[in-house]
Formats: C-alpha cells, structure tokens, sequence
C-alpha cells in the first residue's frame, strides 16, 4: 500500500448524488473506450464513464453498476 500522502482523492458523481467520494492507491475505471487506471500524481481527470466496475486499490472493492 502506498505512503498515505500519495493517494488519489477519487470523486464519482452523477447528476443526482456523489457515489464515491474517498482516497485510494489506484483506480481502475470503464471509459467509454474502455478501461483506464488512474494512479497518483496523475493530471485531473474528467471523463465520460461507461458500463462495468470501478475498482479502488487500497480500499475495498466497490462496484458501481448501471442499472437504467
């Protein structure tokens, strides 16, 4: 697990309500075009989200799935 200090602060949101908002090592998301991994220091991010799981490393696993 990495240095507390170098964690993402991920923030899921949709037009309703925030689903996830907490810190994770990584986070492995289903973009439109297909899977994407996220890992710290990274440059912010915003981007359409597609179908299947989001995966938070360092943390529990929480999925995420459309259901509509």
């Amino acid at each position: 697990m990495a240095d507390a200090g170098n964690q993402l602060q991920v923030r899921l949101v949709t037009p309703d309500k925030v689903l996830i908002d907490q810190d994770a090592d990584a986070v492995e998301l289903p973009s439109k075009s297909g899977y994407m991994e996220v890992l710290y220091g990274h440059a912010p991010l915003l981007a359409e989200l597609g179908v299947g799981e989001v995966r938070l490393h360092g943390t529990a696993v929480v999925a995420i799935r459309r259901t509509s």
